[in-house]
């Protein structure tokens, strides 16, 4: 195969770099690097309310105590439901991008493989890890 043309090559670096640079201004944006806070690869609205039901409750109680509300386990549990559902929502098209903007850095890098990022988590690796849809 005949190797690229130090034209093609940085404009190929040029646009890895700019991938590279969305990534990292949508990570950061919406604090994407919480796994309390962001969906797993894959993961269903239901398991992510599941998986992280502590951390939404603890922020319905705070908000609740806010506002001087009262609230029973289930209205609790309701409001939690409700801000999980919010933050799923808001990160759907986010992490949609995302996914769309590594699966281009690998093919335009030459590679092929999925990073560990866009697989289903697993215990002790990396909790960052994005939506599919």
């Amino acid at each position: 195969s005949r190797e690229a043309s130090p034209q093609k090559r940085r404009n190929r670096k040029r646009r890895t770099m700019s991938v590279r640079e969305e990534i990292r201004e949508l990570q950061a944006r919406l604090r994407v690097d919480d796994a309390m806070t962001t969906p797993l690869a894959n993961e269903a609205l239901r398991e992510f309310f599941s998986r992280t039901a502590t951390h939404w409750a603890a922020l319905a109680v705070k908000e609740a105590a806010e506002t001087e509300e009262s609230l029973d386990e289930k209205e609790l549990r309701r409001k939690a439901f409700l801000l999980a559902e919010a933050r799923y929502e808001t990160l759907r098209p986010t992490l949609r991008r995302l996914n769309e903007l590594e699966r281009a850095q690998r093919e335009g890098e030459g590679t092929a493989e999925p990073r560990a990022a866009l697989t289903p988590h697993r215990s002790g690796q990396n909790p960052r890890k994005y939506v599919t849809w």
